[in-house]
This record gives structure tokens, sequence and C-alpha cells, in this order.
């Protein structure tokens, strides 16, 4: 959920993680749950077509949770080892997004106190 005023830590997984495969073959299955509104054609939506994404929406969710759970074992194994570190040289390998009503200002490396989320 999109919060004014608040940030955001944005991590990248490593390519060779222990669920590196199983991750990408997910994002790839449910690519199509994941398209917003703004990408489709202009106009005014209707209430249809925001029933249309409030259950693409759902699926996804839904999903994301099957994939966890069915990933945990791994995840837990891999800790913070799932996590690209940039090779120790690349900054971008944190980013910190600080939103604003409706724009966003994005930062590099971790900015701030730690993330409810990334705990």
């Amino acid at each position: 959920m999109l919060v004014p005023g608040s940030s955001s830590t944005v991590f990248s997984r490593r390519p060779q993680s222990v669920v590196g495969k199983e991750f990408s073959q997910f994002l790839s299955r449910e690519g199509d749950q994941l398209k917003l509104p703004a990408g489709a054609e202009s106009g005014i939506w209707s209430v249809t077509k925001w029933h249309s994404y409030a259950r693409a929406q759902s699926s996804y969710l839904q999903a994301k949770g099957d994939f966890i759970r069915s990933n945990a074992a791994a995840l837990d194994k891999a800790g913070l080892n799932t996590f690209w570190d940039g090779y120790g040289t690349n900054a971008n390998a944190a980013l910190t997004v600080f939103r604003h009503n409706d724009s966003a200002t994005v930062v590099q490396g971790l900015v701030g106190t730690q993330p409810q989320t990334a705990g």
C-alpha cells in the first residue's frame, strides 16, 4: 500500500539464491495479475474494470502466500544471503523510496530506521 509521507526499502534478489528459479517461474506465471490500471486504456473507469483489478490482486496475493509457504524452508535457510549485496561496489543494491502524495524520491542505500516489513 502506498502511504503518503512514508518510506520503503527496496532490495534485489541474488540471482543464484536458493529460490531463484522458482521465484522467476512464479513471477512469470503471475505477471498478468500484476498489471496496473494506468497500464490500460485511458478514460473513465467503470466499476466492472475496478472489480477485475481487485480480483487480480486477490488472486496474486493468494499465489504469493502459497509461494512463500511452499518455499519457507529454503527462504529461512538462505536468510540474508537471498539478497544481492551489489558485489560490494554497486550502490544500487539497496534503495530507499520516500513517498510524497503523488510522487516519490529514491535514494541509494538504507536511510532511516528499519522498515517494519524488513524485520
